[in-house]
């Protein structure tokens, strides 16, 4: 999975045109060009060192049978489970969307583009659909339809809308395919160069989740201490556990008030031991 985690910096390039007159955005005299894909960092989280850790039989353990490595490995219990669900959630979107970079978009008027094709995901034939529109504020609307082949059909599968220079947006994303709910909201923003902020919120109505999220941020600007920063949110009991850690050194620590009782922080080391803050 990791080849589908990269920093998100979200770039577009799409023409000005007039917001209180609906005219024809016709590219032979507007000179109006089909929108720049979205990044695709803007539905991933680069999890790093955290995603290949083994973490089996943790979550939930308050002991130190890790021996000196708890801290760490309690906050990547954390992210793994994070990491798991939105890999199985985003396979399709994540997939659908990246082939679309392999295809030109062909103009349908006013201000509308579509991008046709198919894709393979894990040995089925999927027909994508995706849909940019130039929105009379300069927004970026996108619409993904998806069809299996010998299955569903025409199912929308994810929406969104970014502002004019891809600095930040919103992703919605739907699962069950034969009857379609929203289950995901992605929220993306560019902070500078390199840096940004994204939240992944648990959308689906009725789940005992709903509300849940997991945020990271990415800081190359500043020369902090910790560049890197998650927090994972559980609306059901209103706790928030902060994580932050150095891309390079690998070093970090974690802050988690229900599981650990206080508001301190505990770190670990560039060898992932626990140390102390």
């Amino acid at each position: 999975m990791k080849n589908l985690f990269v920093l998100f910096a979200l770039i577009f390039s799409v023409s000005m045109f007039t917001s209180c007159v609906e005219e024809n955005l016709d590219p032979t005299d507007k000179g109006e060009v089909a929108p720049t894909l979205p990044s695709m960092s803007s539905m991933m989280i680069p999890f790093g060192e955290f995603e290949d850790a083994d973490t089996t039989g943790l979550v939930g353990g308050a002991d130190d049978r890790i021996g000196g490595y708890y801290h760490w490995f309690y906050a990547a219990s954390n992210l793994v489970i994070w990491h798991t669900g939105l890999a199985l959630h985003m396979a399709v979107p994540v997939a659908s969307f990246g082939e679309a970079f392999n295809h030109d978009a062909e103009y349908l008027g006013q201000g509308v583009w579509v991008w046709e094709y198919d894709v393979n995901i894990y040995g089925d034939i999927y027909t994508a659909s995706l849909v940019g529109e130039l929105l009379p504020d300069q927004d970026v609307s996108w619409e993904m339809s998806i069809s299996k082949q010998g299955g569903f059909q025409n199912v929308l599968w994810y929406t969104g809308i970014t502002d004019f220079d891809g600095g930040k947006g919103f992703w919605e994303v739907y699962k069950n395919p034969n009857n379609p709910v929203k289950a995901l909201r992605i929220d993306f923003q560019a902070t500078g160069e390199d840096s940004g902020i994204i939240r992944f919120t648990n959308a689906t109505a009725g789940s005992v989740d709903l509300g849940d999220y997991i945020e990271y941020r990415a800081d190359n600007d500043n020369n902090l201490d910790f560049d890197r920063a998650f927090d994972v949110y559980r609306a059901a009991n209103d706790n928030l556990l902060e994580i932050q850690a150095n891309e390079a050194n690998e070093n970090g620590r974690v802050r988690d008030p229900q599981h650990f009782g206080d508001n301190d922080w505990r770190c670990w080391d560039s060898n992932f031991m626990d140390i102390n803050c």
